[in-house]
């Protein structure tokens, strides 16, 4: 599956995501400072639990390993919980379902329309899920964030993705 996801803020750049079985490439745009294609690429292989960030232009990479957990405990934070909005949308051609989540301390609000059906690393059924502790709350066979916005303490918009043209279609190994 190949997914352009497109930030709504000006001025407008394009990441594109593909996913095959296990593994994902996600593509982000190059700075608007005139360079041309993409400037970070991420890729992960779930099934050897490694993560890779490569600089094009550069022509360097960094390897991390994923699923990993720290030796040290994380810092006790409240945990902020998805909750189903009862609204619906379309996106891209697919329907999904609202969730909200409200951080309990900074106040941040995120809003996402979540598409079943898409698996996304990191929600619930994917392939993925073992490397980020098995986020499961957005329900059993997992989902795609077709779109979602995040809300500063104020209800100011921060930050807004948003799908806007999904294909299938089978993906080089390489």
């Amino acid at each position: 599956t190949t997914t352009a996801m497109a930030p709504s803020t000006s001025p407008m750049s394009t990441m594109l995501f593909s996913v095959k079985k296990d593994k994902m490439r996600v593509q982000f745009p190059a700075p608007s400072t005139g360079a041309s294609g993409f400037s970070m690429i991420m890729l992960i292989d779930g099934s050897k639990k490694k993560g890779y960030w490569l600089t094009p232009s550069t022509k360097t990479y960094y390897e991390m390993p994923l699923g990993v957990t720290p030796s040290t405990p994380p810092p006790t934070t409240p945990k902020v919980t998805p909750v189903k909005t009862g609204k619906t949308d379309k996106v891209a051609g697919y329907s999904c379902d609202e969730w909200q989540t409200l951080d309990p301390v900074s106040h941040f609000k995120s809003v996402s329309c979540i598409t079943t059906g898409l698996t996304f690393f990191g929600l619930g059924g994917s392939p993925f899920k073992d490397l980020t502790g098995g986020m499961d709350a957005f329900g059993s066979d997992g989902g795609f964030p077709l779109r979602s916005e995040t809300f500063d303490a104020s209800g100011s918009l921060m930050t807004r993705l948003e799908a806007t043209r999904i294909e299938k279609k089978s993906e080089p190994a390489s």
